[in-house]
């Protein structure tokens, strides 16, 4: 099992924090594109071996990044601290939620609201979608707010970036049942109709997504994708993989960024051409989705216009067709 979300160490990187056996052990980011040789997190609880643990963020809103697990017993906050020479956990985990909880998939959506506190949004075994805020006083988790609907059986896995698209409402990533990568857009309740396809095929090896991780200091976006196994923190299995930015080498890293900035200067000059002519297009920007993936193939959405945008559009081309663009 292996998660991310939070910087445990205080350098700015975010971290990696993987459940080896009756262990969980932190992965420090170098920075550099790579991860450091796991160590056991300090003072924390074994008997991992039947949890599944989540990194979710700072979900108690103390500066700390902290764990969620869901076990037969329910879901617990394992709340951390963070420390130069690696995370920590508290001594007493608090359960947080019900053993109804065995069976929800825990999204990890980060902060959705602003407040500073990491939301939980979860999905249940029926496909229900659900975010829940967590209250330090109570230490238990308010009322449920209803997301949409996702059945597991067409849409497997799961995952919350936070707001991807910049619409000022946290989305959705799921995978299919024919392997495919879909992108949920919120605002609206999530729901099979609702979602765009952005990869088509190979997500099926796959038993668990991440959310975004820098192996340095890069400004785009990235998938954080792991099999079910990672023989680097002593998991075993013959079909295990490790994909972390999909940037082995710090070329691709500046090939990628490179790529990104093309692509808004070609918007910007885009932009100011048009306004040459009158011509304003509101929704003209790079497609967030296109800069997702290994190897970023940055697209511009000229988005959509009214009719008298269209209408001179078409002026100015004809203008230029016959010469007349003075």
């Amino acid at each position: 099992m292996v998660s991310h979300r939070g910087d445990w160490d205080g350098d700015g990187d975010e971290d990696v924090v993987a459940r080896t056996g009756d262990q969980l052990l932190l992965h420090r980011n170098t920075g550099t594109g790579g991860l450091e040789p796991g160590v056991v997190m300090k003072v924390s609880e074994t008997g991992w071996a039947h949890a599944s643990p989540v990194a979710a963020g700072d979900i108690d809103g103390d500066g700390g990044p902290d764990v969620l697990a869901t076990s037969s017993a329910g879901l617990w906050l394992h709340r951390g601290r963070v420390a130069a020479d690696g995370g920590w956990l508290s001594f007493g985990a608090v359960r947080i939620g019900p053993a109804e909880w065995k069976d929800r998939e825990v999204l990890a959506s980060g902060d959705t609201d602003g407040d500073g506190r990491a939301e939980v949004w979860a999905r249940g075994a029926d496909g229900t979608i659900e975010q829940y805020g967590y209250d330090s006083a109570t230490k238990t988790l308010g009322a449920p707010t209803a997301l949409g609907s996702l059945p597991r059986t067409s849409r497997p896995l799961g995952l919350s970036l936070g707001d991807v698209d910049g619409d000022g409402h946290a989305d959705l990533w799921t995978t299919t049942a024919a392997a495919d990568l879909v992108f949920h857009p919120g605002g609206a309740p999530f729901a099979e109709a609702g979602g765009v396809s952005v990869g088509t095929g190979g997500w099926g090896y796959f038993s668990r997504l991440g959310r975004p991780f820098r192996c340095g200091r890069l400004p785009e976006p990235r998938l954080f994708r792991a099999h079910c196994a990672l023989d680097t923190l002593g998991m075993h299995d013959h079909h295990s993989e490790w994909k972390v930015c999909g940037m082995e080498a710090m070329e691709r890293r500046r090939a990628a960024a490179d790529r990104v900035r093309t692509a808004e200067d070609a918007v910007e000059q885009l932009r100011e051409g048009l306004a040459g002519f009158g011509v304003k297009l509101p929704s003209l920007r790079i497609d967030p989705v296109s800069c997702a993936g290994d190897e970023p193939a940055p697209l511009v959405d000229l988005g959509r216009c009214n009719i008298d945008t269209a209408l001179r559009l078409c002026e100015v081309l004809a203008e230029k067709e016959s010469g007349h663009d003075g």
